[in-house]
Protein backbone atom coordinates (compact mmCIF):
# COMPACT_ATOMS: atom_id res chain seq x y z
CA UNK A 1 0.00 0.00 0.00
CA UNK A 2 1.21 3.48 -0.88
CA UNK A 3 1.45 6.15 1.81
CA UNK A 4 -0.17 9.45 0.84
CA UNK A 5 2.15 12.02 -0.70
CA UNK A 6 0.32 14.98 0.76
CA UNK A 7 2.32 17.60 -1.10
CA UNK A 8 1.40 15.89 -4.36
CA UNK A 9 -2.25 15.47 -3.44
CA UNK A 10 -2.47 19.14 -2.43
CA UNK A 11 -0.17 20.95 -4.83
CA UNK A 12 0.52 24.68 -4.94
CA UNK A 13 -1.32 24.89 -8.24
CA UNK A 14 -4.86 26.11 -8.79
CA UNK A 15 -7.43 23.41 -8.09
CA UNK A 16 -8.44 21.54 -11.21
CA UNK A 17 -9.76 18.17 -12.30
CA UNK A 18 -6.87 15.98 -13.39
CA UNK A 19 -5.98 12.31 -13.50
CA UNK A 20 -2.51 12.55 -11.86
CA UNK A 21 -1.78 8.86 -12.41
CA UNK A 22 1.43 7.08 -11.51
CA UNK A 23 2.64 3.50 -11.60
CA UNK A 24 1.75 1.29 -8.65
CA UNK A 25 2.56 -2.16 -7.34
CA UNK A 26 0.20 -4.76 -8.77
CA UNK A 27 -0.29 -6.92 -5.69
CA UNK A 28 0.49 -5.08 -2.44
CA UNK A 29 -2.54 -2.80 -2.85
CA UNK A 30 -4.84 -5.81 -2.55
CA UNK A 31 -3.17 -7.47 0.42
CA UNK A 32 -3.57 -6.52 4.05
CA UNK A 33 -4.80 -7.84 7.35
CA UNK A 34 -6.47 -4.93 9.12
CA UNK A 35 -8.86 -6.88 11.32
CA UNK A 36 -10.87 -3.85 12.37
CA UNK A 37 -11.41 -2.75 8.78
CA UNK A 38 -12.48 -6.22 7.64
CA UNK A 39 -14.82 -6.50 10.63
CA UNK A 40 -16.51 -3.26 9.62
CA UNK A 41 -16.80 -4.43 6.02
CA UNK A 42 -18.48 -7.62 7.21
CA UNK A 43 -20.90 -5.65 9.39
CA UNK A 44 -22.17 -3.53 6.51
CA UNK A 45 -22.36 -6.39 4.02
CA UNK A 46 -24.36 -8.50 6.47
CA UNK A 47 -26.68 -5.57 7.17
CA UNK A 48 -27.53 -4.98 3.51
CA UNK A 49 -25.72 -7.16 0.99
CA UNK A 50 -27.67 -5.91 -2.03
CA UNK A 51 -26.56 -2.35 -1.27
CA UNK A 52 -22.88 -3.32 -1.28
CA UNK A 53 -22.58 -5.97 -4.02
CA UNK A 54 -23.72 -6.27 -7.60
CA UNK A 55 -23.11 -8.10 -10.89
CA UNK A 56 -24.65 -7.39 -14.28
CA UNK A 57 -26.36 -10.50 -15.62
CA UNK A 58 -24.95 -10.03 -19.12
CA UNK A 59 -21.38 -10.05 -17.79
CA UNK A 60 -21.63 -12.87 -15.24
CA UNK A 61 -19.27 -15.29 -17.02
CA UNK A 62 -16.48 -12.75 -17.46
CA UNK A 63 -17.03 -11.48 -13.92
CA UNK A 64 -16.63 -15.01 -12.52
CA UNK A 65 -13.22 -15.19 -14.21
CA UNK A 66 -12.31 -11.78 -12.79
CA UNK A 67 -13.28 -12.85 -9.28
CA UNK A 68 -10.77 -15.69 -9.46
CA UNK A 69 -8.06 -13.21 -10.39
CA UNK A 70 -9.05 -10.89 -7.52
CA UNK A 71 -8.84 -13.85 -5.13
CA UNK A 72 -5.31 -14.59 -6.35
CA UNK A 73 -4.23 -10.94 -6.10
CA UNK A 74 -5.59 -10.62 -2.57
CA UNK A 75 -4.57 -14.11 -1.39
CA UNK A 76 -8.14 -15.05 -0.49
CA UNK A 77 -8.82 -18.76 -0.85
CA UNK A 78 -12.31 -18.40 -2.35
CA UNK A 79 -13.61 -16.37 -5.29
CA UNK A 80 -17.28 -15.86 -4.40
CA UNK A 81 -18.10 -12.16 -4.48
CA UNK A 82 -19.67 -12.40 -1.00
CA UNK A 83 -16.38 -13.69 0.40
CA UNK A 84 -14.18 -11.21 -1.44
CA UNK A 85 -16.35 -8.32 -0.26
CA UNK A 86 -15.51 -9.00 3.39
CA UNK A 87 -11.94 -10.32 3.10
CA UNK A 88 -10.42 -7.83 0.65
CA UNK A 89 -9.73 -4.44 2.23
CA UNK A 90 -10.37 -2.08 -0.71
CA UNK A 91 -13.68 -1.53 -2.41
CA UNK A 92 -13.62 -2.44 -6.08
CA UNK A 93 -15.56 -2.34 -9.33
CA UNK A 94 -15.05 -4.17 -12.62
CA UNK A 95 -15.17 -2.30 -15.93
CA UNK A 96 -16.01 -3.84 -19.31
CA UNK A 97 -15.91 -2.47 -22.86
CA UNK A 98 -17.88 -5.37 -24.34
CA UNK A 99 -20.79 -3.10 -25.28
CA UNK A 100 -18.52 -0.50 -26.91
CA UNK A 101 -18.33 1.86 -23.95
CA UNK A 102 -16.52 1.33 -20.66
CA UNK A 103 -19.18 0.51 -18.06
CA UNK A 104 -19.37 -0.87 -14.53
CA UNK A 105 -20.42 -4.54 -14.64
CA UNK A 106 -19.75 -5.64 -11.05
CA UNK A 107 -18.54 -4.38 -7.72
CA UNK A 108 -18.17 -4.71 -3.98
CA UNK A 109 -18.49 -1.18 -2.62
CA UNK A 110 -18.89 -1.07 1.15
CA UNK A 111 -17.44 2.39 1.84
CA UNK A 112 -18.80 4.63 -0.94
CA UNK A 113 -18.23 8.37 -0.97
CA UNK A 114 -21.86 9.49 -1.33
CA UNK A 115 -22.84 7.21 -4.21
CA UNK A 116 -24.74 3.94 -4.56
CA UNK A 117 -23.39 0.98 -6.52
CA UNK A 118 -26.83 -0.21 -7.60
CA UNK A 119 -27.43 3.16 -9.29
CA UNK A 120 -24.16 2.93 -11.27
CA UNK A 121 -24.18 -0.77 -12.18
CA UNK A 122 -24.43 -1.34 -15.93
CA UNK A 123 -24.02 2.34 -16.76
CA UNK A 124 -21.20 3.71 -18.96
CA UNK A 125 -18.55 5.80 -17.28
CA UNK A 126 -19.63 9.04 -18.91
CA UNK A 127 -23.00 8.62 -17.18
CA UNK A 128 -21.38 7.59 -13.90
CA UNK A 129 -19.21 10.71 -14.03
CA UNK A 130 -22.07 12.94 -15.20
CA UNK A 131 -22.83 14.52 -11.80
CA UNK A 132 -19.22 15.71 -11.39
CA UNK A 133 -19.09 19.28 -12.75
CA UNK A 134 -16.76 19.62 -15.73
CA UNK A 135 -15.33 16.10 -15.57
CA UNK A 136 -16.62 14.70 -18.87
CA UNK A 137 -15.68 17.73 -21.01
CA UNK A 138 -12.29 18.01 -19.31
CA UNK A 139 -11.23 14.39 -18.82
CA UNK A 140 -13.79 12.10 -20.45
CA UNK A 141 -11.79 11.41 -23.61
CA UNK A 142 -8.52 11.10 -21.67
CA UNK A 143 -10.08 8.52 -19.34
CA UNK A 144 -11.19 6.37 -22.27
CA UNK A 145 -7.77 6.61 -23.93
CA UNK A 146 -6.04 5.66 -20.70
CA UNK A 147 -8.32 2.68 -20.03
CA UNK A 148 -7.87 1.46 -23.60
CA UNK A 149 -4.08 1.64 -23.19
CA UNK A 150 -3.85 -0.48 -20.03
CA UNK A 151 -1.75 -3.62 -20.34
CA UNK A 152 -1.73 -6.73 -18.21
CA UNK A 153 0.62 -7.09 -15.23
CA UNK A 154 0.93 -3.33 -14.72
CA UNK A 155 -0.99 -1.13 -12.30
CA UNK A 156 -1.64 2.57 -11.87
CA UNK A 157 -2.87 4.66 -8.97
CA UNK A 158 -4.22 8.09 -8.20
CA UNK A 159 -5.59 9.96 -5.19
CA UNK A 160 -8.93 11.68 -4.78
CA UNK A 161 -9.77 13.82 -1.76
CA UNK A 162 -12.78 15.39 -0.14
CA UNK A 163 -13.74 16.90 3.21
CA UNK A 164 -16.26 15.38 5.59
CA UNK A 165 -17.89 16.15 8.93
CA UNK A 166 -17.04 12.71 10.33
CA UNK A 167 -14.58 9.85 10.07
CA UNK A 168 -17.17 7.30 8.96
CA UNK A 169 -15.90 5.09 6.13
CA UNK A 170 -19.38 4.25 4.87
CA UNK A 171 -20.87 7.36 3.28
CA UNK A 172 -23.67 5.61 1.42
CA UNK A 173 -26.32 8.24 0.58
CA UNK A 174 -29.00 6.18 2.35
CA UNK A 175 -27.33 6.98 5.68
CA UNK A 176 -28.05 10.71 5.34
CA UNK A 177 -24.97 11.68 7.31
CA UNK A 178 -24.70 15.39 8.22
CA UNK A 179 -22.50 17.47 5.96
CA UNK A 180 -20.10 20.29 6.73
CA UNK A 181 -21.91 23.27 8.23
CA UNK A 182 -20.88 26.94 8.13
CA UNK A 183 -18.56 27.77 10.99
CA UNK A 184 -17.40 24.20 11.53
CA UNK A 185 -14.13 24.00 13.47
CA UNK A 186 -11.30 22.17 11.75
CA UNK A 187 -11.02 19.67 14.61
CA UNK A 188 -14.43 18.50 13.36
CA UNK A 189 -13.35 18.22 9.72
CA UNK A 190 -11.79 15.11 8.17
CA UNK A 191 -9.93 14.74 4.91
CA UNK A 192 -11.58 11.79 3.20
CA UNK A 193 -8.94 10.25 0.97
CA UNK A 194 -9.36 7.65 -1.76
CA UNK A 195 -6.33 5.74 -3.02
CA UNK A 196 -7.59 4.51 -6.39
CA UNK A 197 -5.92 1.64 -8.25
CA UNK A 198 -6.39 0.37 -11.81
CA UNK A 199 -5.16 -2.76 -13.56
CA UNK A 200 -6.18 -4.85 -16.57
CA UNK A 201 -7.04 -8.42 -15.65
CA UNK A 202 -6.25 -11.38 -17.88
CA UNK A 203 -9.98 -11.93 -18.47
CA UNK A 204 -10.14 -8.51 -20.17
CA UNK A 205 -11.96 -6.58 -17.44
CA UNK A 206 -10.39 -3.63 -15.66
CA UNK A 207 -10.21 -3.84 -11.88
CA UNK A 208 -10.70 -0.47 -10.20
CA UNK A 209 -9.89 -0.39 -6.49
CA UNK A 210 -10.77 2.26 -3.91
CA UNK A 211 -9.10 2.38 -0.47
CA UNK A 212 -10.74 4.97 1.77
CA UNK A 213 -9.03 6.57 4.76
CA UNK A 214 -10.03 9.50 6.99
CA UNK A 215 -7.62 12.04 8.50
CA UNK A 216 -8.66 14.70 11.01
CA UNK A 217 -7.77 18.01 9.43
CA UNK A 218 -6.26 19.78 12.43
CA UNK A 219 -4.01 16.81 13.24
CA UNK A 220 -3.03 16.37 9.61
CA UNK A 221 -1.83 19.95 9.11
CA UNK A 222 -0.08 19.79 12.48
CA UNK A 223 1.88 16.71 11.44
CA UNK A 224 2.66 17.65 7.82
CA UNK A 225 4.66 20.91 7.64
CA UNK A 226 3.46 23.34 5.00
CA UNK A 227 0.25 21.47 4.25
CA UNK A 228 -2.20 24.00 5.71
CA UNK A 229 -1.62 26.67 3.00
CA UNK A 230 -1.77 24.02 0.27
CA UNK A 231 -5.20 22.80 1.38
CA UNK A 232 -6.35 26.42 1.78
CA UNK A 233 -5.19 27.14 -1.78
CA UNK A 234 -7.08 24.14 -3.14
CA UNK A 235 -10.26 25.30 -1.43
CA UNK A 236 -9.82 28.94 -2.45
CA UNK A 237 -9.28 28.14 -6.13
CA UNK A 238 -11.97 25.46 -6.41
CA UNK A 239 -14.84 26.35 -8.76
CA UNK A 240 -18.10 26.94 -6.92
CA UNK A 241 -19.97 24.17 -8.73
CA UNK A 242 -17.24 21.71 -7.75
CA UNK A 243 -17.36 22.96 -4.14
CA UNK A 244 -21.12 22.40 -4.11
CA UNK A 245 -20.69 18.90 -5.51
CA UNK A 246 -18.06 18.09 -2.88
CA UNK A 247 -20.25 19.46 -0.09
CA UNK A 248 -17.73 22.07 1.05
CA UNK A 249 -19.32 25.24 -0.29
CA UNK A 250 -21.01 26.40 2.92
CA UNK A 251 -18.04 25.64 5.15
CA UNK A 252 -15.04 26.46 3.01
CA UNK A 253 -14.66 30.15 3.95
CA UNK A 254 -14.31 29.25 7.63
CA UNK A 255 -12.00 26.32 6.93
CA UNK A 256 -9.79 28.49 4.72
CA UNK A 257 -9.62 31.16 7.43
CA UNK A 258 -8.57 28.60 10.04
CA UNK A 259 -5.94 27.10 7.74
CA UNK A 260 -4.55 30.54 6.87
CA UNK A 261 -4.31 31.35 10.59
CA UNK A 262 -2.29 28.18 11.11
CA UNK A 263 -0.06 29.11 8.18
CA UNK A 264 0.54 32.55 9.63
CA UNK A 265 1.53 31.12 13.00
CA UNK A 266 3.89 28.47 11.65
Amino acid sequence: MTKPDWNRIFSNEKHRLHMALRRSDLTSYWRGSNGGLLKERKKWVEENQSRCLGVCDDASLQVSLALREIALLSEVDESRIERLAVEVEPDWTLLSRASGLWRIVAGAVVFPSSWALNEKLGRPLFEVHGPIPGLNPTLGASIDIFLDSLTQFTAWERWNWGLAADSELNHHPSRNLPGLAPGVRINNVWVRLENQHLCLLQCGLILFGIRVSCHRLDKLVENVPGLAPRIANSLETMMEDVALYKGVSDARAGIISALRAISGNS
